[in-house]
């Protein structure tokens, strides 16, 4: 007795698993195609490990505790019934998954609730065949997890390639040195090459910003600046790389 509800268990968990797996890979690839269609075409593949997950998040508690409930029951009335018919068995499964969805009135919810019970009975009943013939059923998980990655690599191969990042300007690099607040820079200009003069205690300062590229896309940003009164002139300047 043991033993047969060790197989049924492991049985409607490899279902849920596969139901699953399958409910998520359609639904996020349909999500990501109508995404793409929009101009969202970068990294599909990305996008659909994304949405998937989410789904399977959702999906995975409803199917395994709800859709199991009822596949349960519907087992338990079909051994205590007269009746074998597995066809009557898989479309009361799809009746139960539709249910939500008629309560709600939510049409769309029907007919993906009714089409996801209808494949976790299906694939439910294939797997009791194969345990009735003693055939293993561990092997079936990896099915959808080739399909998941055919699926990845599919959508990555008709993603567009990513734009270029734009390229590292003279003026990129000032704008950085200059973001921050409370450092020795704060009173220098935020732009290359403009003088701000002023006068400090009768001293005439000038301050200056420049930058020099010394590598490709490595700036050395310089600040300076000059005070001078009576003819007497002085500076000083600090570097930023």
């Amino acid at each position: 007795m043991q033993n047969v509800l060790f197989r049924r268990a492991i049985r409607k968990l490899v279902a849920t698993f596969v139901a699953t797996m399958f409910t998520a890979i359609v639904m996020a690839g349909f999500m990501v195609l109508d995404d793409s269609s929009v101009g969202s075409n970068y990294n599909l593949g990305n996008q659909l490990i994304v949405l998937s997950l989410i789904i399977i998040i959702y999906a995975g508690v409803i199917i395994l505790i709800y859709g199991n409930v009822v596949s349960i029951g519907l087992e338990w009335a079909q051994n205590k019934s007269l009746s074998k018919n597995y066809w009557v068995y898989i479309l009361l499964h799809g009746f139960f998954g539709s249910a939500p969805g008629l309560l709600f009135q939510n049409g769309m919810f029907m007919l993906f609730g009714g089409g996801i019970a209808l494949g976790y009975a299906g694939i439910d009943r294939w797997l009791s065949i194969r345990v009735l013939k003693q055939k293993g059923i561990k092997w079936f998980i990896l099915i959808p997890i080739l399909i998941y990655g055919i699926a990845w690599g599919c959508f990555q191969m008709i993603s567009s390639p990513l734009p270029p990042l734009p390229a590292f300007t003279k003026e990129d690099a000032v704008e950085f040195a200059t973001a921050g607040k409370g450092t020795e820079v704060d009173d220098f200009p935020d732009r290359i090459g403009t003088w701000q003069e002023i006068i400090i205690d009768g001293f005439h300062v000038k301050r200056e910003t420049n930058a020099e590229e010394i590598a490709n896309e490595k700036y050395i940003v310089t600040f300076t600046e000059t005070w001078s009164i009576g003819g007497e002139v002085s500076s000083r300047f600090f570097l930023i790389k």
